[in-house]
């Protein structure tokens, strides 16, 4: 989340892009996240274990996560387009709602601290709307405001950093329990005396009915023929 909610204030202050604009730079993020839902949807119904996915998935989060902690002001278009798609693998499925909003709490008390830092004088041109901090800025202070401004973000996604390093932690802890054994034993109900006992699709005596049993027996014919049964 804390990506989610810094990285379009980040395309509009560092790149100069219009609201619009960084929604589209986010994109990335967006696209590469649900098509790995699918994938890893589709993988984990065929293998059966989801463990494996959580453990590669939040490894390649924290490099992810790692690489957009060195965004700079002339990072390349390629750069950062793919640090989105390697971070955004499982960075969307990562936190929990209430854990993003606790974190985003965290992430604006270090960015407001480090901006005022990191700008001092220009703080207050922050004020405004980010897209027009161009026009209030000269050539001469323009540079320096990309630097500080650039290092309040990037002190922000170090914090989300820390917390996708967390998650491979937590990924390895997780116990390795199969889907489709949960499946099976949910579509295959045993019967009070267990596998094979009475119950629903058990062999056994009926809970209604006792054991039915057939007793023949003939009586004389009088004509001396075989009697009938009863």
């Amino acid at each position: 989340m804390t990506f989610n909610y810094y990285l379009p204030i980040w395309f509009q202050a560092i790149k100069f892009a219009s609201p619009v604009h960084s929604g589209v730079m986010i994109l990335p993020t967006a696209i590469s996240s649900a098509v790995a839902s699918l994938i890893s949807g589709f993988l984990i119904n065929h293998i059966g274990y989801y463990t494996p996915f959580m453990i590669s998935g939040s490894v390649l989060m924290s490099i992810g996560a790692g690489f957009m902690t060195i965004f700079t002001p002339h990072i390349s278009e390629g750069q950062w387009i793919g640090y989105q798609i390697l971070w955004a693998v499982v960075g969307e499925h990562a936190t929990s709602s209430l854990g993003g909003s606790v974190f985003l709490s965290v992430d604006q008390a270090i960015y407001s601290n480090e901006l005022s830092a990191n700008l001092g004088d220009l703080a207050n041109v922050t004020a405004s709307e980010v897209t027009s901090i161009r026009d209030d800025l000269s050539p001469q202070d323009l540079p320096r405001f990309l630097t500080g401004y650039n290092g309040a973000v990037m002190d922000v996604f170090r914090v989300a950093l820390a917390t996708s390093c967390t998650c491979v932690v937590a990924s390895i802890l997780m116990e390795w329990k199969s889907v489709k054994a949960e499946k099976g034993g949910m579509e295959n109900p045993a019967g009070p005396a267990g596998p094979g006992g009475p119950g629903p699709g058990g062999p056994g005596v009926s809970p209604e009915k006792g054991p039915s049993s057939t007793s023949e027996a003939t009586t004389p014919n009088p004509n001396g023929d075989a009697g009938a049964q009863v």
